[in-house]
C-alpha cells in the first residue's frame, strides 16, 4: 500500500494530537499512516518538544526505552495566572 505524503504540519498536529489524547505515541503509530522517514519523525518531535518548552513549560515528550513508547509528562507546575 502507498501511503499518500502529507504535510509537515498537518503530521505535527495529529502527532500533538494523539499525545494530547491518549499521552502516548509510537514511531510505528504515524510511520504506518504517512509517508515519512524516520528521520523526520525525530525531527517532529524535537519541534514538538520546543513548542511545549515554550508554551507549556512544565510539559516534556520522554522517550521510554523498556517499550519504545514517546510519553506526554505534563508535570506538576501550576498554570501561569
Amino acid at each position: 500500500m502507498t501511503l499518500m505524503p502529507i504535510k509537515k504540519s498537518i503530521v505535527i498536529l495529529r502527532m500533538l494530537d494523539i499525545f494530547l489524547d491518549e499521552g502516548v505515541l509510537t514511531k510505528e503509530q504515524i510511520l504506518s499512516s504517512v509517508d515519512m522517514s524516520e528521520i523526520s519523525f525525530k525531527r517532529y518531535i524535537g519541534e514538538i518538544r520546543d513548542y511545549l518548552r515554550f508554551y507549556h513549560p512544565s510539559w516534556q515528550v520522554r522517550f521510554k526505552r523498556s517499550n519504545y513508547t514517546y510519553v506526554l509528562d505534563k508535570g506538576n507546575a501550576a498554570p501561569n495566572a
